[in-house]
């Protein structure tokens, strides 16, 4: 008696197979290069009854225009030295300066609020293909970004004076996919010579593009095999292999102070990422480096769990850092 399959079974079989190989695929893929980039925003500095400018400028080396804002210091805060000091803040992945993320984190009502409070001038903007930046092309996890990153540095170097900052006291501030772009970012500006960047605080960044990617399908259980052939086909759709860009790579030649952030249970980004950047930076023997790993639980929570410790760390960090001598100020609100 002969066997045969029905064309049912076929049909189910094939279907099962385009969805699994072909469909869903293109949709992952999708999401890390292209999806819902452009969020609204929900909140502005005026909202916290800040004053504030809407600038615009471009990547250095790309003419779109990057859409940002830059908070001056209250001089009635802290002393000139650090109200003549900038801290460009960096989002994350799928996010924008003024956005409420699904971690209860916002780049400026959790980070600039607190550091403005103690001083600081501030620079938001929202990267390429992000908030309401100018689209370029997929999402290359830091590779083309770093541009948006040094371009805020040029936009501060050529206004400071109408800006009425310290062109040499300038720092940087990222999270998640905004850190692993601002290491690459930092460290190209010192392999340049410039070192107009001085300082960088990296808060749940990644070592390795394929790392929060690799993480996120764990956390689904997804097979390795199918794992593999996922990160082939984001290799093979990205203008640069997803393999191919990683801080890691970058940070040996950084030659300014970096403070490493994570959670201990980081949801996201591994915190083995830190520990990795931070043995690189560290046996490179070209600046120092502090890695804090909080015992805070899920991404980019360790500023949400320990406020007050955060904001004392940091802006120490930066203090020091920027040459400013430090002092008390401020109360950090929860």
């Amino acid at each position: 008696m002969k066997f045969r399959i029905s064309k049912k079974i076929v049909t189910i079989f094939l279907i099962v197979f385009l969805i699994v190989f072909i469909v869903a695929p293109i949709g992952i893929v999708y999401y890390f290069l292209y999806g819902d980039r452009h969020i609204p925003l929900t909140l502005n500095p005026g909202d916290y009854d800040l004053e504030y400018d809407n600038v615009t400028f471009s990547p250095r080396g790309d003419e779109i225009n990057l859409d940002g804002w830059f908070v001056p210091a209250d001089p009635q805060i802290g002393n000139s030295h650090r109200n003549n000091a900038t801290i460009i803040l960096l989002h994350g992945h799928q996010n924008n300066k003024g956005n409420i993320n699904e971690y209860n984190h916002s780049v400026f009502a959790t980070i600039g609020f607190q550091l403005h409070k103690l001083g600081y001038s501030l620079l938001l903007f929202d990267f390429r293909n992000h908030g309401l930046s100018d689209d370029l092309g997929p999402v290359t996890f830091g590779y083309y970004e770093s541009r948006d990153v040094l371009g805020a540095v040029d936009f501060l170097i050529e206004n400071s004076d109408s800006l009425g900052i310290d062109k040499d006291k300038i720092a940087v501030w990222g999270t998640s996919f905004g850190a692993g772009t601002g290491l690459i970012a930092t460290a190209k500006d010192s392999r340049l010579g410039d070192r107009y960047i001085k300082a960088m605080v990296s808060d749940s960044g990644y070592a390795r593009a394929l790392d929060p990617i690799k993480k996120r399908l764990s956390l689904y259980h997804v097979p390795k095999f199918y794992q593999n052939y996922l990160i082939f086909w984001i290799d093979t759709i990205s203008p640069v292999p997803y393999s191919d860009i990683n801080p890691i790579d970058y940070v040996a030649d950084i030659q300014v102070p970096i403070y490493l952030i994570h959670s201990s249970e980081d949801s996201n980004v591994p915190e083995q990422s830190s520990k990795d950047l931070f043995v690189e930076i560290y046996l490179a023997e070209n600046t120092s480096v502090t890695l804090w790993i909080s015992d805070a639980i899920d991404h980019e929570r360790t500023v949400l769990w320990y406020p007050d410790e955060y904001f004392r760390r940091i802006s120490e960090f930066y203090d020091e850092a920027l040459g400013i001598t430090a002092f008390d100020c401020c109360d950090i609100q929860s």
